[in-house]
C-alpha cells in the first residue's frame, strides 16, 4: 500500500489478498471495521465501503448485531438439485413480484437457457469511473452469464467496432455515448436503480434538512440532483469537492458509492446516504437476448 491513507480500492485488494491466502477463512467472522482500519492503516468508513463491495460480489454476508462472515472465497458453489430448484423458484417469484406475467417469465428463461449455448462476440461493459466499473461488471456477469470486457467510456476510441461487437452500459450513460458518436444499434442499455432502502431514506428526509449532493462528474451531479428531487422537495446544494469545506451548511450528504469522502471534512454532516446502483431484474432477464440481437447472432 502507499504511504498515504489507503483508499477503498487498496483496502478491498488487501482484504481479497487475506481471503486468497486463507488468513480469513470461509465461515469465520471478519474483525470489526475499527480493528481492520487499524490493521490496514485506513479508516472505518473506507473499510466499511470495501466490505460492502465484498458483499455485493457475494463473498461476505452481514448479520445485524452479529457481524460479517466470509461465505465464499471466490469458488463457484456446487449446488444440489434441490438447491438449484429453489434458486429457480425464487427467480420465478422475483419475476412475478416485479410484474412479469407467465409469457415474459418463459421468454426470460428461454433467453437464460441459451447462455453458454451460443456466443455473443466481444461484449464491452462501459462506465465513466473505475469504482462503478469494478462493481457493476462482475454483478452483470454473475447475473446474466454473459462474459464482459470492462472498459471506461473514454477508452472507446475510433474503430472500436472492429474489436467489439456490442457495448453494454447503464441507461444513464446513453447520452455520454451519443456525445462520442457511438452507434446505438450496437448498444444494449441496462437499468440500474437505487436499492429500496436508499429510496426509503430519501423519502423520509426531514423537509427542513439541507441536502448536498456530490458525484464524480458534472453529469453525475445532475443525475444525483434529479434523483433526489423526485423524493425530496427541500433545499439541494451541489458540493464542490475541490473546495476546502465542500459540505459547509449541509445536514445530509448524498453521493454514489464511486466517491470516497474519507479525505473531506464531514464532521458537521448529520447523515450520509450512499447510493449504490442495483441491477433491475427485468433489465437483467432480457439482457442476453438483447445482446444476441445487437451482435446479429
Amino acid at each position: 500500500m502507499s504511504s498515504s491513507t489507503p483508499n477503498v480500492d487498496e483496502v478491498y485488494a488487501a482484504l481479497l489478498e487475506q481471503i486468497g491466502a486463507g488468513i480469513i477463512e470461509v465461515g469465520s467472522r471478519l474483525p470489526s471495521c475499527r480493528i481492520l482500519a487499524e490493521e490496514l492503516r485506513s479508516n472505518p468508513s473506507t473499510v466499511n465501503r470495501a466490505i460492502r463491495r465484498l458483499a455485493r460480489h457475494g463473498l461476505v454476508r452481514t448479520e445485524p448485531r452479529v457481524g460479517t462472515f466470509l461465505v465464499n472465497a471466490g469458488a463457484v458453489p456446487d449446488l444440489s438439485r434441490d438447491e438449484v430448484e429453489k434458486v429457480v423458484r425464487d427467480a420465478v417469484l422475483t419475476a412475478r413480484h416485479s410484474g412479469f406475467d407467465s409469457r415474459r417469465i418463459r421468454e426470460a428463461f428461454e433467453s437464460a437457457l441459451s447462455i453458454g449455448a451460443r456466443g455473443y462476440g466481444v461484449v464491452a461493459f462501459v462506465e465513466c469511473n473505475l469504482d462503478d466499473l469494478d462493481r457493476m461488471a462482475p454483478l452483470l456477469e454473475r447475473t446474466t452469464g454473459v462474459t464482459l470486457k470492462p472498459m471506461l467510456i473514454e477508452e472507446l476510441e475510433s474503430g472500436w467496432e472492429e474489436v467489439i461487437d456490442v457495448v453494454a452500459t447503464p441507461m444513464f450513460h446513453l447520452a455520454d455515448l451519443v456525445e462520442i458518436s457511438i452507434d446505438l444499434d450496437r448498444v444494449v442499455e441496462l437499468n440500474f436503480i437505487p436499492s429500496p432502502s436508499v429510496l426509503r431514506e430519501l423519502s423520509t428526509l426531514r423537509p427542513s434538512a439541507v441536502v448536498s449532493v456530490a458525484a464524480p462528474t458534472k453529469r453525475g451531479v445532475e443525475r444525483m440532483r434529479a434523483l433526489v428531487s423526485q423524493y425530496y422537495a427541500g433545499m439541494i446544494l451541489t458540493a464542490d469537492l475541490s473546495a476546502e469545506s465542500p459540505f459547509e451548511g449541509a445536514d445530509v450528504v448524498i453521493h454514489p458509492g464511486a466517491i470516497d469522502l474519507s479525505g473531506h471534512d464531514t464532521s458537521a454532516v448529520r447523515h450520509e446516504i450512499v447510493i449504490d446502483w442495483e441491477l433491475d431484474p427485468a433489465s437483467a432477464a432480457t439482457f442476453a437476448g438483447r445482446v444476441a440481437a445487437a451482435s446479429g447472432r
